[in-house]
């Protein structure tokens, strides 16, 4: 699930790092191509996202064999599937991958403060745009569906969260990753400190990236057996 602030971006876009991302976890992957805002506001996009989920158990994909993963926005609906899911009667996927996670609409997290200076991608006036436009139906922006940093976590299935050390949402990853412990969700944090947003974008390119994918695509196989 691409991120792009649920306004812009795509699965064509998406493809290098998803191709990277399924050859290291040794499996297919179903690039989503969900609805955007502004013409399309919460809960859209992510109902877009929980039928893909759907779509695949209807296809006998069983659940503890898909790993739902998306980066920045999609590492979001990494979290947000899986909740909204089990909300209407679907099973668990065996596992989740959020690289870069936006899990708070409200500017939570120290790091939103202090990395200003060092985020070379975002801005505190870009998050509120794409905020507004995503919650433009009214939604308040603690939903949990919206801003899971506020959900009951004690159901998520095995996660595991990259941070970049320089990305603003550095913090919202690590508190959502502390909360969830303490429910007794299975958590794995990784800080990639001195990194940019989602910097598994630079696979193939940059060692940093290749490395968190190695160790991220390890985890996912030992969880899903594939």
């Amino acid at each position: 699930m691409h991120g792009g602030g649920y306004s812009f971006g795509s699965p064509n876009g998406h493809r290098k790092l998803a191709a990277h991302l399924a050859k290291a976890c040794n499996c297919m992957c179903l690039s989503t191509d969900y609805r955007l805002t502004p013409e399309h506001a919460f809960p859209v996009p992510l109902d877009d996202c929980v039928a893909a989920y759907k779509w695949l158990l209807d296809q006998g994909y069983k659940a503890e064999h898909i790993v739902v993963a998306g980066d920045s926005c999609g590492g979001g609906f990494s979290t947000t599937v899986p909740l909204a899911a089990v909300e209407r009667g679907l099973p668990n996927p065996g596992a989740a991958v959020s690289l870069s996670p936006w899990y708070d609409k409200t500017g939570g997290g120290e790091s939103f403060t202090s990395n200003l200076d060092k985020d070379v991608l975002g801005t505190q006036e870009d998050m509120k745009v794409i905020t507004d436009r995503y919650i433009a139906g009214g939604t308040s922006p603690e939903h949990p569906l919206v801003s899971p940093i506020f959900a009951d976590l004690s159901g998520l299935p095995p996660t595991w969260i990259s941070c970049a050390g320089y990305d603003m949402l550095r913090d919202q990853g690590v508190l959502l990753a502390e909360k969830a412990k303490k429910q007794g969700a299975e958590i794995v944090l990784e800080i990639h400190e001195g990194q940019q947003h989602v910097m598994e974008f630079m696979a193939g390119n940059a060692p940093e990236a290749i490395d968190s994918l190695k160790r991220i695509g390890e985890w996912v196989r030992k969880k899903v057996g594939s």
